[in-house]
């Protein structure tokens, strides 16, 4: 973000209804790297237990002004495109090592989706197998 930003402040329900799961996702998602990669800029999140209103994004800038956005029914990539946009923030490059990271984690998030996967058909053909097995108690 340009060093000219002090402040973003987003407030949307802790609910995913009434266009409030873009603003959750995008807390979710970008807000920790945002943080990272701006540590003297506050962000602040308001989560209310109610759903009312319209959640909102508001941008404070060292000179007084503010910019608000209203992320009602945004999709998460649409709520961070227009906070780069209206900070006039550049992305970070990534290095090779960041890349080998990436390629490294996507490899093991296949292999614990696959293992996922292997349980799931495990316990479903023992669950059948149980079913269809005819199981008698024990006679003394």
């Amino acid at each position: 973000m340009s060093p000219g930003v002090k402040r973003l402040a987003m407030t949307f329900s802790a609910r995913s209804v009434g266009g409030n799961m873009g603003p959750r996702k995008f807390w979710q998602e970008y807000m920790s790297s945002l943080k990272y990669h701006n540590p003297n800029v506050q962000m602040d999140v308001v989560r209310t237990k109610e759903v009312c209103g319209s959640p909102t994004l508001t941008i404070e800038f060292d000179s007084a002004s503010a910019q608000t956005l209203d992320i009602k029914d945004k999709d998460r990539a649409d709520i961070y495109t227009a906070v780069l946009e209206a900070t006039k923030a550049t992305l970070v490059p990534t290095t090779e090592e960041d890349n080998d990271l990436i390629i490294e984690y996507d490899k093991f998030k296949k292999r614990i989706l696959q293992r996922a996967g292997n349980r799931k058909v495990r316990i479903e053909a023992a669950r059948v197998a149980g079913r269809t097995m005819n199981i008698s108690p024990l006679v003394q």
